[in-house]
């Protein structure tokens, strides 16, 4: 009885026992009309779900973004692999970066006891690590420019997931701006009583006006260096991300008002419920959110 070939056995065997030689499987295999193998095909099913992937997400995600959005749609595969699968389809998320402006020295030295009073550690050093949604936060202010002059965004961002808890959008750059952006975040619900937010020492956050407003929401406030723009570096890290795909998709005559609806779509539809978060392996803020949230009260009290 012949033996039966595995499909283990070296390609030598596997024609020895078919009687074949091996220069006519090669010959077979690059046949202009011969079918793709497992691995060809397997890599063509990739680079389309790619390409399909890109063109829905607005042509903003990069390699590690891609990565996650395939993991989701239960693709498992190597960065490298993503990376050079998007190179060879051509896709690459534009990006259009800005230099940063230096943070002007915000307090004045009468504050100075204020804000060292609200610093979280005695020696300084502030802590931006969490796993409770809502109880740290960070925030800043943007300038974004529009055909009807400068407008700003101010923000506040949960440190747990990365969540955009709130924010607000106006032509001055001022106190009732970064109030409006804390209080949009308390009215939704999303920050928790005892919250803390950490800011750099612009004078939206030292002044007495933004003080009281905190106070009155019991939120405690955190005041990094003045001047050092990466003690508050998640909140750089999100304006980076945001005006670079603004960068990519708004026209250079966009009105105040088209750019206000920019940023609302971009925050509520893409960045906190669709983007994935390398902070979160890969899921979207409020996918994040809604997981710590649930594990907590799977957790009885002791």
């Amino acid at each position: 009885m012949a033996a039966e070939a595995s499909p283990r056995d070296p390609l030598t065997r596997l024609c020895a026992l078919l009687h074949l030689p091996r220069s006519g499987y090669y010959r077979w295999r690059a046949r202009p009309d011969a079918p793709p193998s497992r691995q060809q095909q397997e890599r063509q099913e990739l680079a389309l779900v790619i390409a399909l992937l890109f063109q829905a997400h607005r042509q903003r995600p990069g390699r590690r973004p891609m990565q996650a959005l395939l993991a989701t749609a239960g693709y498992r595969c190597s960065l490298g692999r993503v990376d050079r699968l998007m190179r060879e389809l051509g896709l690459q998320a534009r990006r259009g970066r800005k230099r940063r402006q230096a943070q002007r020295p915000g307090p004045s030295p009468a504050l100075t006891a204020h804000i060292t009073n609200h610093c979280l550690a005695p020696d300084g050093v502030r802590d931006f690590a969490s796993t409770q949604p809502g109880t740290r936060t960070v925030g800043d202010i943007t300038r974004l420019p529009t055909t009807d002059g400068p407008v700003f965004l101010a923000t506040v961002l949960d440190l747990a997931t990365r969540r955009a808890l709130g924010w607000a959008f106006a032509s001055a750059q001022d106190t009732d701006l970064t109030s409006q952006a804390l209080s949009h975040a308390r009215d939704r619900r999303l920050l928790a009583a005892e919250a803390i937010f950490h800011s750099d020492r612009g004078p939206q956050y030292t002044s007495h006006a933004f003080q009281a407003h905190c106070a009155a929401l019991t939120v405690t406030q955190s005041m990094g260096a003045t001047g050092l723009c990466y003690d508050n570096a998640v909140a750089e890290s999100f304006f980076a991300t945001l005006k670079a795909d603004l960068g990519s998709e708004s026209s250079p005559t966009t009105t105040a008002a088209q750019m206000q609806d920019w940023i609302a779509a971009y925050i509520e539809e893409w960045y906190n419920e669709r983007r994935p978060h390398t902070t979160n392996a890969g899921l979207p803020p409020t996918a994040a959110w809604n997981r710590l949230v649930t594990r907590k009260a799977a957790v009885p009290d002791p």
